[in-house]
């Protein structure tokens, strides 16, 4: 699984989507079903293969949510992060777009005309822990750099 999550950073998209289908045959009860399921049809929305996409979405639907985690985690509160990543042009911003998309995270680009750069907003439920949070930033840095584009920072999405 972790090859898959890597390709996808490095925009590999049709390799990342076979080894996150062997992850499901292979992983057994350890593997996060439901994420593999949804970065599967996120992956085969992006490649342009409906119906694999809506397979997996709809395994995604039907499989119940991971169980709760431990006492310790739980207490964790999640907040609804939006980051921005800037890009040189509308090609490799939109590429980025479908690479954060692929990696299971809600994106959107921002075109704004009087600008000379074109943004990516992320956004994300990041655990409220620092090793969390700067996890994901790493994530989104290194998606972003393998676009051209350079990560610019977070804010709460409000």
């Amino acid at each position: 699984m972790l090859l898959g999550l890597v390709q996808i950073q490095v925009g590999q998209l049709e390799p990342a989507a076979w080894h996150l289908e062997q992850a499901l045959q292979h992983g057994g009860e350890e593997a996060p079903k439901q994420k593999i399921y949804e970065m599967l049809a996120n992956l085969y929305e992006v490649l342009d293969q409906p119906a694999r996409a809506a397979h997996y979405r709809a395994l995604y639907e039907e499989t119940p949510p991971t169980p709760a985690p431990a006492t310790s985690e739980a207490s964790t509160s999640h907040v609804r992060m939006e980051h921005l990543i800037l890009f040189p042009d509308a090609a490799s911003a939109s590429r980025a777009l479908e690479a954060y998309r692929a990696a299971g995270f809600d994106a959107e680009l921002m075109d704004d005309p009087e600008e000379d750069t074109y943004g990516v907003l992320v956004y994300d439920d990041t655990p409220s822990d620092v090793d969390a949070f700067e996890q994901v930033i790493a994530q989104l840095e290194h998606i972003a750099e393998a676009y051209g584009g350079e990560y610019d920072g977070w804010g709460r999405d409000v």
